[in-house]
């Protein structure tokens, strides 16, 4: 049986409207968390600094930064779609979402800005990862390399969408592999990371109260919760997706947003959160100011020398 262009539980035009209420709201929440972590990248930074460039964390900001004009754009997008189909396209929304299809170059632009966003939300989970166990390469490099197999099933998943009839459903067999291989793949780094820096948290945690340098539970939650926010998320897309769901749309278009609301949530809770911790922790190790793990890290080392 052939699946409606839609997908299957609702009609087109009802899972564009939910999706840009949601998108929309959680944009307003990503506008709020921008904004703070912003503010936190640049008073952490700022004390004893001349230079405003020296003052902050460029990295983190620009990544920040670019997440949040991708999300402005994406919200831009399919709010001129929405007013497009629902105020002036003279046959109603329907009509018009079957008629401009996915291969026009406002919803590819809008596709190319969606695996931008989650390739950025992925890198930043291994960039995690990376930092929680202190430079370990090897535990890095199989999700390292699913990045790479998502990026490679992104570019198909783009290609067959481009080039499919305009009236032809994403999730039919001839285009579904793609955008599946896509989603499993981003799912995989997002709980494989989430579950190593767990790990990794819990038994550096138990370690540091034998060392007596206090405990990283405050830095557990927030990292803990954020990775597994994306990874359930990411689970939700994906489940969408193979039951053929017109709720696929909505998951995704509020994703957009989700990733970078995460990614800038991260940055204020442990900024505003845990400051005196980190800063403590940085005061007696002398290691770096950015990462508690790895000062904890760097305080097993020594002790082993000793």
């Amino acid at each position: 049986m052939a699946v409606p262009l839609g997908g299957t539980g609702l009609s087109y035009a009802s899972s564009a409207l939910l999706a840009i209420i949601l998108e929309t709201l959680f944009y307003g929440l990503f506008i709020f968390m921008f904004l703070t972590s912003t503010f936190v990248l640049y008073r952490k930074r700022a004390r004893g600094q001349t230079s405003l460039l020296k003052a902050v964390n460029l990295p983190l900001l620009s990544i920040s930064a670019i997440m949040f004009i991708f999300g402005t754009i994406h919200l831009g997008m399919d709010a001129y779609r929405t007013m497009e189909s629902f105020v002036y396209y003279p046959h109603g929304p329907s009509a018009y979402l079957i008629a401009s299809g996915t291969n026009t170059p406002l919803y590819v632009s809008k596709n190319v800005i969606y695996h931008a966003q989650t390739f950025l939300g992925d890198i930043f989970m291994i960039y995690r990862l990376y930092k929680v166990w202190a430079g370990n390469k090897l535990v890095c490099l199989p999700f390292i390399l699913c990045f790479v197999a998502s990026i490679a099933a992104g570019a198909g998943a783009l290609a067959t969408q481009t080039l499919r009839n305009p009236a032809q459903s994403i999730f039919s067999s001839a285009l579904h592999d793609w955008p599946l291989a896509f989603l499993a793949m981003t799912l995989v780094v997002n709980a494989g990371c989430t579950v190593l820096i767990a790990y990794r948290i819990w038994s550096v945690n138990r370690e540091t109260r034998l060392l007596g340098v206090g405990t990283l539970v405050p830095v557990a939650v927030v990292m803990l919760e954020s990775g597994l926010l994306y990874t359930i998320v990411t689970a939700i897309q994906l489940a969408m997706f193979l039951k053929s769901s017109g709720a696929y749309k909505i998951a995704q278009d509020a994703g957009m947003q989700i990733i970078g609301l995460i990614f800038c949530g991260i940055i204020a809770s442990v900024g505003l959160g845990l400051s005196d911790t980190t800063k403590r922790t940085t005061d007696e190790f002398q290691g770096t100011k950015t990462s508690a793990l790895i000062e904890v890290t760097q305080t097993q080392r020594s002790s082993k020398q000793m």
